[in-house]
């Protein structure tokens, strides 16, 4: 009885490790004419050029659901699937995000494949809370997230004093 119950014991640990551990894997496009292509992961940085702290807290979607009783596109329901906190001090630099894609060496890009991965992670997030100074500041819409995040290298996002006065935090 003993052996059974080992047996049946061993068995569901193993179903359960084997089921248990499921992740998502990043497989770039296949290409049988050019199987050339290479996986690459760049990471994208926060950099804070201002005079005092920044904490930054932005809310990623998961998924958008068009509402059935309007049938609009642009009328959805944002899920939560990942909240981002970062403390960043003056003059620092924390690891934001990664972006992962795909790069085929003979292959021509009219934009590049970085570019089009970390303009598709940030259409991802659609709430950003900044507080700066005790004061805190709340963006939702398209193009406040784009300025926000935008790029000059596509490897850092600063906040400079520009930033600072567009957005007029005091």
């Amino acid at each position: 009885m003993k052996k059974i119950s080992l047996f049946l014991l061993s068995f569901i640990a193993s179903l359960i490790f084997f089921f248990g551990c499921e992740r998502d894997v990043f497989t770039p496009p296949t290409n049988t004419e050019n199987p050339d292509c290479e996986r690459v992961v760049n990471p994208v940085y926060f950099i804070n050029n201002l005079e005092k702290p920044i904490k930054i807290e932005i809310h990623r979607d998961s998924m958008s659901i068009i509402n059935p009783s309007i049938n609009k596109e642009e009328i959805f329901w944002k899920i939560d699937r990942d909240v981002l906190k970062f403390k960043i001090q003056p003059n620092d630099t924390i690891c934001f995000d990664s972006i992962v894609y795909a790069w085929c060496k003979n292959e021509r890009y009219y934009i590049s494949p970085k570019a089009v991965a970390l303009d598709r992670l940030i259409s991802t997030y659609y709430f950003i809370k900044i507080t700066y100074n005790k004061k805190q500041y709340k963006y939702t819409d398209r193009e406040s997230i784009d300025i926000l995040l935008s790029t000059g290298s596509l490897d850092y996002i600063r906040f400079t004093e520009n930033k600072r006065e567009h957005f007029g935090w005091e």
